[in-house]
Parts: C-alpha cells; sequence; structure tokens
C-alpha cells in the first residue's frame, strides 16, 4: 500500500466515526469491522445483522446487543446495559443509552441524545440515594422515531414520533408534514 492510499484509508475510518452513513459495503465487510463484531459478540452478548455497522471508537458495554439491517452506531457513542435496534436505526456520535432500551425500526438517535432505561431508587428518604436499588423498567422507543440532539428520554416513545427537548417532548405524530 501506498502513503497516498494508507492516507485515504485512515482520513475515511476517521470520517466513519461522525458520518457514519458514509459507510461502504466494503467497510462493512471489511476484516477489521467483521473482527469488531465478532469480539462484541463474545464481550458484549451482541447479534447483528449482516448489513450492521458499528463503528471503531463507538463504546459498547452491553450485556444484550441487538443491531438490526442496515443499522449503525457512530463512534464516540455510548451503549450501554439491554440494548435493542430494529432494521434502519441509527444512533449518531456522543449519544449515550443506557439500561434496557428497544428501538423499533427506522429509530434515528442524534448526537448528544441521552436515553435511560433505569433509575435510582430513592423512596427512602432515610437511607442514602447511592444505596438504593437501581429500578429498570426499560424503554421502548417504537418505529419510524427521531429524537433531535440534546434530548434526554426516560419514558417510551411512540411510533412516527419527532421527539426534542429537555425532558423529551413530541412536537409531531404521525403525518406530520414540517421540518426540525
Amino acid at each position: 500500500m501506498n502513503e497516498h492510499n494508507a492516507l485515504h484509508d485512515a482520513e475515511h475510518e476517521a470520517r466513519l466515526q461522525f458520518l457514519t452513513w458514509d459507510r461502504t459495503p466494503e467497510d462493512i465487510a471489511s476484516p477489521a469491522h467483521r473482527a469488531r463484531l465478532a469480539r462484541l459478540e463474545r464481550t458484549a452478548g451482541a447479534s447483528f445483522a449482516e448489513s450492521a455497522y458499528v463503528a471503531a471508537d463507538a463504546a459498547i458495554f452491553t450485556t444484550h446487543l441487538v443491531v438490526g439491517a442496515h443499522s449503525w452506531i457512530a463512534g464516540h457513542a455510548l451503549v450501554r446495559g439491554e440494548v435493542e435496534f430494529g432494521a434502519h436505526s441509527t444512533v449518531n456520535a456522543y449519544a449515550m443509552i443506557s439500561g434496557k432500551v428497544r428501538c423499533g425500526d427506522g429509530v434515528r438517535i442524534a448526537s448528544h441524545v441521552t436515553i435511560v432505561g433505569f433509575n435510582h431508587g430513592f423512596d427512602d428518604p432515610s437511607v442514602p440515594i447511592h444505596t438504593q436499588k437501581h429500578e429498570s423498567l426499560g424503554i421502548v422507543i417504537e418505529d419510524d422515531v427521531w429524537i433531535g440532539a440534546n434530548a434526554v428520554v426516560t419514558k417510551d416513545v411512540p411510533e412516527s414520533a419527532v421527539m426534542v427537548g429537555i425532558p423529551v417532548v413530541e412536537i409531531s405524530g404521525s403525518g406530520f408534514s414540517g421540518s426540525c
């Protein structure tokens, strides 16, 4: 490999951390990507559709992970817990998904979104919060959902919704024809 090709390959790999939609079938089939997925299958309870992609700098610390067909996780995203993504779902750079979270098909998660499928218990005011149990009720995000940048999701999200804000609120439902 000449110096020009090596530089191009390094630039392409760096782009894929943030512009994961630029991935190609060759990127998905590459030995480095296949090895990354195999490692996650062994260490993170993961399973992947053949066309799924996980960027090299994604932080995956799951006990159960499913990534559906044509779905991807960008570099610098954090995914931990028990997490499932349907087909055509995307997680952008710097998103954080934690706890028990199930996403349907066509779910778009923008940069800096936080999705938390668990909570710290604080039922007994006489006991320090850090010693109380965690609750893991989980979150379900239905099909065809867009979650806008910086949103914080702590509850279920209905189908065909556009969600924004802290805490997250729905700004549109099925049939919305506006733009965000």
